[in-house]
């Protein structure tokens, strides 16, 4: 697909491609619609609307302005005073839609399920899509699908999607934030294994 959005730069260039979590602040539109995120680099990034199925040929949408927030985030662990983050993005090549392979997101160092949000960053398949949790949710994996909605068809198939997240333990407050990228690595406790890329869905 060509999808082309606004195009946002960041102030500071990060190290390696962030996690970009994205979602519509205001609700102007009549039909239903989305946020997406696309070609994320370490420069910056496209956002848009997304309206999936909602429009078709014979029904074509007309869309308001909206506000859209969003948020990119270095990847990686650590600690927030003694909460553990885990923070990623990955395309694990599998077809995610719902009915399909589950995208699992690999969690470690919880006692209890974190907060997670979970947000679509890429357009492979034709139909549009969104993060959505699949029903696996525990304190070492979050499964996701890449959900599309059912105006123009019943199916609900989809291409594999670039996912990006965000794991907080439950109740963190981020108190101290760099007005800019850093160039330093997250640091995290000894207890805390290595990451390493995996097609179950460790950050990279």
């Amino acid at each position: 697909m060509n999808f082309e959005g606004d195009p946002i730069s960041f102030s500071a260039s990060f190290q390696k491609n962030p996690a970009v979590l994205h979602t519509l602040n205001t609700n102007a539109n009549v039909d239903w619609m989305t946020s997406l995120a696309t070609s994320v680099t370490t420069g910056g990034f496209q956002i848009a609307q997304e309206y999936a199925e909602t429009s078709t040929l014979n029904d074509a949408v007309t869309i308001a302005t909206e506000t859209i927030g969003w948020i990119a985030f270095e990847t990686g662990f650590g600690m927030i005073g003694e909460n553990l983050f885990i923070i990623g993005h990955y395309d694990d090549g599998v077809s995610n839609g719902v009915g399909q392979t589950q995208f699992i997101i690999n969690l470690f160092g919880y006692e209890n399920p974190p907060d997670i949000v979970v947000a679509v960053i890429g357009e492979n398949g034709r139909d549009g899509s969104w993060a959505r949790g699949s029903g696996t949710y525990s304190s070492t994996n979050q499964g996701v699908y890449a959900e599309e909605d059912q105006r123009s068809d019943v199916e609900r198939g989809h291409a594999s999607e670039p996912f990006a997240w965000a794991a907080f333990e439950r109740n963190t407050d981020i108190i101290l934030v760099s007005q800019q990228p850093s160039n330093s690595p997250s640091v995290a406790p000894s207890s805390v294994p290595s990451l390493s890329a995996s097609p179950t869905g460790t950050p990279v």
